[in-house]
């Protein structure tokens, strides 16, 4: 048994005890772990590599959730990540065990403290039972069943790097001749990779860049990204992320739903779903043409008339004439009733296409039909995010955190997904899960543009970084001028001027609804929530929950009116007429801002006490 402050610590069976309240909580096996290796490097900095490579084996794919742990970790003590009393984050290394462990073999041993002043001896044999315990609960991960692992025990037991790391970090930056082409053979099969490097066409006078692609065997892009590459240091950024990516490529899983094409088409298909992953109307005719081709080869896989569907409605926003986005609109909707009419009951088509009623409440059905699009198609982009929007809109913000770092292992390099999961990080207050997302999406990135600009700009807000937000917008604003009317929207509110703030927020296209919630404008969100709730849609219930960030003078009036809004007689009113607490209540399980104490600041009266 393991002591930290008033915690008791069984690995045991995975619980954690306050022995002050008598309260038990289990962890996950990941989570324990985590716990375990900070406690063996108690008071020392324990960087993420060694995270990665203790509990997850070297697996890149899952590194978004050791902030996961971490935050769990911190629910358990009651800490917090602004003014930890446990667990301490050092930015960009890792994490730190700022209080010491008593290590409790039976209860008639005397207590015994374990720290650097302490004996040697006594400490080396602390330190090597902690080494028993983690490699103990290493084995006992391992060798979970498969429907509680990211990976197969046959996958986790193979612990050989499927190319030499270093060999592509060696040979990026001893690169001297562009055009050149780095070829990256996989130890563990006989494919192969090859990284394209050329001179950047935008480059100017003062910068050097470079566009690097990695295509196939088939000479298909699976990545594509433009760098600097003027100086060594931007070389080894470069070369960095290049491994990241050829980490996440080698590790991902595969989709089950592509299992019945040959493997040339399941190429085509996975290149197409990159395509509409990276946006832009060359990348979406590309993959609309692509899924074109799949179906006239196979005209009863449904999957590939889905993406063509969400193909065309993507790139009907790029279009400024009204009469030609009507027309993608059409095909859009032609496109999924045909994927109807081959297979009525494929589970995709019905979520995409289900019908919600809000006037029957039908939560939990619509919430099946959610689950069985993405139990199918695993690594379908829209059937991950609207059921994690569905969690969204119910207040489960950890549950739609975990649903989406689970099914990046299918889809690792989408810039999609780990922009949303940035949002739902966002929504929970979670500042490092949010700021490494930004991390990830600038590896990612074909640049390191505005997915990852904004989400920085977020993160600024939410850890009350005067400085650094104000520096970081000017930026977003010149990526993105449309977004200089909501700076100035929140100037306005910064400076205590609310009904400037308002006015120029009546004067947007549409009313927003975090601004206008910042500006107390809730006359105006009312019939906002109710003319949508009117058109079938739920869409806003994930706003009035709101964002639970930790106060900071930036936010401080969201703070305080999302908390006013939520405890209004009209709120209420919608969640008992919708049947909100019904569901809560007949699932066990309300909003995270009932049941988190660092919640505690935003949790409303209707919470159960």
């Amino acid at each position: 048994m393991i002591h930290i402050a008033h915690f008791q610590i069984n690995p045991d069976d995975r619980s954690v005890k306050n022995t002050q309240s008598g309260a038990i909580q289990k962890l996950e096996p990941k989570t324990m772990a985590v716990l375990l290796l900070l406690i063996e490097r108690e008071g020392q900095v324990v960087e993420r590599d060694e995270f990665m490579q203790t509990v997850w084996s070297g697996s890149f794919t899952v590194e978004e959730s050791l902030t996961r742990c971490i935050s769990e970790l911190r629910k358990v003590f009651n800490d917090e990540a602004k003014n930890p009393q446990f667990i301490k984050t050092i930015h960009a290394k890792g994490y730190q065990l700022l209080v010491e462990a008593t290590l409790h073999d039976t209860p008639s041993v005397k207590r015994r403290v374990f720290t650097s002043d302490t004996q040697k001896g006594a400490y080396l044999m602390y330190a090597c039972i902690m080494v028993l315990v983690v490699t103990v609960v290493w084995i006992f991960v391992a060798w979970l069943p498969l429907d509680q692992q990211a990976h197969s025990t046959a996958e986790l037991a193979n612990k050989e790097e499927r190319f030499d790391s270093q060999q592509v970090i060696d040979d990026v930056m001893s690169l001297k001749n562009l055009p050149s082409t780095l070829i990256i053979n996989d130890r563990l099969r006989q494919n192969s990779l090859n990284i394209n490097v050329q001179e950047a066409q935008e480059t100017s006078l003062d910068e050097a860049l470079v566009d690097i692609q990695i295509t196939d065997n088939d000479g298909l892009l699976v990545w594509r990204g433009v760098r600097r590459f003027d100086s060594q240091a931007q070389r080894m950024t470069t070369a960095q992320d290049l491994v990241n990516i050829l980490v996440k490529l080698k590790s991902a899983r595969p989709a089950p739903e592509i299992k019945e094409l040959s493997q040339g088409l399941q190429a085509q298909y996975q290149h197409a779903l990159y395509l509409i992953d990276r946006r832009g109307e060359d990348n979406l005719n590309k993959a609309i043409e692509i899924l074109e081709g799949i179906v006239t080869q196979r005209s009863d896989f449904v999957m590939a008339f889905v993406q063509q569907a969400l193909a065309v409605r993507s790139l009907s926003f790029y279009k400024t004439d009204m009469q030609m986005r009507e027309k993608l609109l059409i095909r859009y909707d032609l496109l999924l009733k045909q994927a109807l009419a081959i297979s009525p009951e494929h589970p995709v088509v019905r979520a995409i296409s289900y019908q919600y009623d809000v006037n029957k409440t039908n939560f939990a059905e619509y919430e099946q039909a959610l689950k069985s699009s993405v139990e199918y198609a695993p690594a379908c982009t829209i059937c991950v995010r609207e059921l994690a929007e569905f969690y969204l809109h119910l207040g489960y913000f950890d549950k739609a955190a975990k649903l989406v770092e689970k099914h990046l292992e299918y889809f690792p390099l989408s810039i999609l997904m780990h922009s949303y999961l940035a949002i739902v990080y966002s929504h929970q207050g979670d500042i490092e899960g949010a700021d490494y997302q930004a991390q990830v999406i600038e590896a990612l990135g074909e640049n390191r543009g505005f997915d990852a600009a904004s989400v920085k700009v977020q993160v600024a807000m939410m850890r009350g970084d005067a400085s650094a937000y104000i520096e970081l917008r000017k930026a977003l604003m010149e990526q993105h001028p449309t977004y200089h009317q909501h700076a100035q929207v929140i100037d306005a509110i910064l400076e205590n001027n609310l009904e400037e703030a308002r006015r120029m927020i009546k004067t947007m296209p549409f009313l927003d609804f975090n601004l206008a919630l910042s500006a107390g404008m809730f006359d105006e969100l009312l019939a906002r929530i109710n003319n949508n709730l009117a058109d079938g849609s739920i869409r806003d219930f994930k706003f009035i929950h709101g964002y639970l960030n930790p106060e900071s003078f930036l936010q401080s009036e969201y703070t305080q009116n999302s908390l006013i809004f939520k405890n209004s007689a009209e709120v209420s009113g919608l969640f008992e007429e919708l049947g909100m607490f019904s569901y809560w209540q007949e699932n066990n399980q309300w909003p995270d801002y009932c049941r988190f104490i660092e919640y505690q600041s935003h949790r409303p009266n209707f919470c159960p006490q």
